[in-house]
């Protein structure tokens, strides 16, 4: 949508771009957010931030918007830290910390995953698979695609794994299958 945005601003369709704050208007470094806002000016829009009120075109008002630019970059950083800490910690004790339960499991009432109502049917999976039949199989013995069928029979969860990113915790469950037959399934 951005990139629309400025090329709607570099044709003389749009006169600039208003935000609510100008965390809104990107994700990017405060040297990139400041290239982007850069380039919106050099094309003759303006960037107006409805939550900040500022005048850009001021030695003033150019300094308060790299400050508010770079106090939403360190805001971002200090959630995501946050973010990340709370799911390190949930890995850790073996809580799940996503919100799709995989397909065979269950959250008991402390986010662990145990196995629920259709653990059989994961299992047949992996055993069909393991013996060398076709992805269109298990895809029907789980009710989803041949695609959606290989992502669950490479997931590691069934081994008892969690894992979120670089956090991992070989251990944080009752597994569906043995090491064997993962393996197994894998090939």
């Amino acid at each position: 949508i951005l990139d629309r945005v400025l090329v709607g601003i570099e044709q003389g369709t749009y006169a600039g771009v208003i935000v609510k704050d100008l965390s809104r208007l990107s994700r990017l470094s405060l040297s990139d957010a400041l290239a982007l806002i850069e380039r919106i000016e050099s094309a003759g829009g303006t960037v107006i931030s409805i939550d900040e009120n500022f005048d850009a075109s001021t030695p003033a008002g150019e300094k308060a918007r790299s400050d508010f630019l770079s106090l939403h970059r360190m805001m971002r950083r200090i959630y995501g830290d946050r973010i990340a800490g709370a799911k390190e910690r949930a890995v850790r004790l073996g809580m799940w910390p996503l919100p799709v339960v995989p397909i065979g499991y269950v959250k008991d009432e402390n986010r662990t995953l145990t196995p629920g109502p259709l653990a059989v049917k994961v299992v047949r999976a992996f055993e069909l698979r393991a013996a060398g039949q076709p992805w269109s199989v298990i895809g029907e013995v789980l009710g989803r695609g041949p695609s959606g069928a290989s992502r669950v029979v490479s997931n590691r969860v069934y081994l008892g794994e969690i894992r979120y990113g670089e956090f991992l915790n070989p251990a944080a469950h009752e597994p569906l299958v043995d090491v064997a037959t993962w393996e197994a399934a894998q090939g």
